[in-house]
């Protein structure tokens, strides 16, 4: 027998109302999903991803559409999921988060990171140009003009947002 068998037969046994179910739909906006019991027919209506009605605020674990969940009834209208498979994606919205320690300071404001970097690119752009367009007084024969040699200093390209965000992290 194997371990997904002896799950479902534990499943379909258990007395303590857990089973074993087949997400068919999510409803992000709401925090429910809609869910099949691999061992009946009967569907699950609104099943509880999250604690309380609708709350946009701490952590959030969206199933993936068609893998398996454990719900617990709280009673003959309400369920509630207490474990996934397939976590699809997660979302928290909470006033501060510690990772690994907090020892490597905070995540970076992106929008705000370009635009410093871009001003640094703007001003160095404009001492690139002052510079190809420079002229200056020949020290041995005292005439003014331009560089004999052009100058192989390239503009440096503008940095954009793309350049350095990781979306699958966001803040």
């Amino acid at each position: 027998m194997s371990i997904e068998s002896t799950i479902r037969e534990l499943a379909k046994t258990a007395d303590n109302g857990l089973m074993v179910c087949t997400v068919l739909s999510v409803d992000e906006t709401k925090r429910t999903c809609d869910v099949q019991p691999i061992l009946d027919d009967a569907k699950f209506f609104d099943v509880k991803l999250q604690a309380g009605d609708s709350s946009t605020k701490g952590l959030f674990q969206v199933p993936k559409v068609g893998s398996e969940v454990i719900i617990l009834p709280l009673d003959e209208f309400q369920a509630v999921v207490v474990q996934m498979t397939e976590i699809d994606k997660v979302l928290l919205d909470t006033n501060l988060i510690t990772i690994n320690g907090g020892d490597n300071g905070g995540l970076v404001n992106i929008s705000d990171l370009v635009t410093k970097l871009n001003n640094l690119e703007s001003t160095l752009n404009s001492l690139i140009t002052e510079y190809k367009i420079h002229l200056h007084q020949d020290p041995l024969s005292g005439s003014t003009g331009a560089l004999t040699v052009p100058s192989v200093i390239a503009s440096v390209t503008p940095t954009t947002k793309a350049d350095l965000e990781d979306t699958k992290i966001t803040h």
